[in-house]
């Protein structure tokens, strides 16, 4: 994530959030043992979101295979 640039957009307390592990969707405290796969937690270091976030967002493997 380019902080800078997150917060030139406006989205300052949302980088604070992911600087102390928190998610800047639902605010909840990021576990790294949570996360279903390695491409979970490369999406988790690049936007700083949730498993919980992501499935929502992006949807789930389930949800494209069925």
């Amino acid at each position: 994530m380019n902080k800078d640039i997150m917060k030139a957009m406006g989205f300052e307390k949302a980088v604070e959030n992911v600087e102390m592990k928190k998610c800047p969707f639902c605010n909840k405290q990021i576990d790294i043992s949570s996360f279903r796969d390695l491409e979970s937690v490369r999406e988790y270091k690049i936007g700083g979101l949730c498993q919980e976030c992501q499935d929502e967002f992006y949807g789930t493997e389930e949800e494209e295979n069925g």
